[in-house]
């Protein structure tokens, strides 16, 4: 029934920003034997490499042809062909904007009083196609990032301060465990889809998503937008379970 699988990544197919599994794995290269795998994520191709690619050692070329990695909330798309990687698309954010996003970001850490004691990496990262926050920095310790917002209730006034700044012009939305992403305006993970659909020659119903954040203000949200067939994954652990579940009913 369906042409491509298509899953966010953190708290999805991993933990936020911790590698897959071997049990994850097995299952992906199990996946491509039969459809398309795609993974759509608010973190930068780097990200993808430490966090999805070293778990995932698949050599068969047939296989790896049919990967499709949307870093970055679809900004950019990126696969394999006759053994080398090929860049589908890439929607960059011009640096003069960049730096305004940034600052705004520095406006809303002083409107919110946002000063942790202890960081991890950069606060706010500039991935070129996206801008993103994460409260304790990139590299916090999955158990410090479930404690600050669970129910997203303290992003969900700065995103709402972030876009009054910034206006129209930007996507604002809920990241991973502690993140915000800013994209350009209408370029999210709906995008991402729409780029799918064109590059594979596939339907909105040839397409089933999985992701964690299907809810209004969340970055999967936009897919759900698209008219795909999604499927809410509340933790990676369960996964596994739930693709086997809804493909052995459909």
């Amino acid at each position: 029934m369906f042409k491509l699988i298509l899953f966010d990544l953190d708290e999805t197919l991993a933990e936020s920003k911790q590698p897959i599994t071997p049990e994850v794995a097995a299952m992906l290269t199990s996946l491509l034997e039969k459809y398309h795998v795609g993974v759509i994520s608010g973190g930068s191709y780097k990200q993808f490499e430490i966090q999805f690619l070293a778990g995932f050692k698949e050599s068969r070329p047939e296989l790896l042809d049919k990967l499709v990695l949307l870093p970055t909330c679809g900004t950019q798309m990126i696969m394999h062909g006759e053994g080398e990687q090929q860049i589908k698309y890439r929607e960059v954010i011009p640096e003069d904007e960049r730096a305004a996003i940034k600052q705004a970001y520095a406006h809303m850490m002083e409107e919110f009083a946002h000063q942790p004691e202890q960081t991890w990496g950069d606060i706010v990262e500039d991935r070129e196609t996206q801008v993103t926050f994460s409260a304790y920095g990139q590299q916090a310790p999955p158990n410090e990032k479930k404690k600050w917002d669970p129910h997203k209730q303290k992003r969900i006034p700065m995103m709402e301060f972030l876009q009054k700044q910034l206006g129209e012009a930007y996507e604002v939305r809920i990241g991973g465990s502690t993140s915000i992403d800013i994209t350009k305006k209408g370029i999210d993970k709906a995008y991402g889809v729409k780029k799918i659909k064109e590059v594979l020659g596939i339907e909105k119903e040839d397409i089933l998503f999985f992701g964690d954040a299907l809810e209004t203000g969340g970055n999967d949200h936009p897919v759900l937008t698209t008219g795909v067939p999604c499927v809410w994954v509340n933790s990676h652990e369960e996964v596994v379970d739930k693709v086997n579940n809804v493909l052995r009913t459909t």
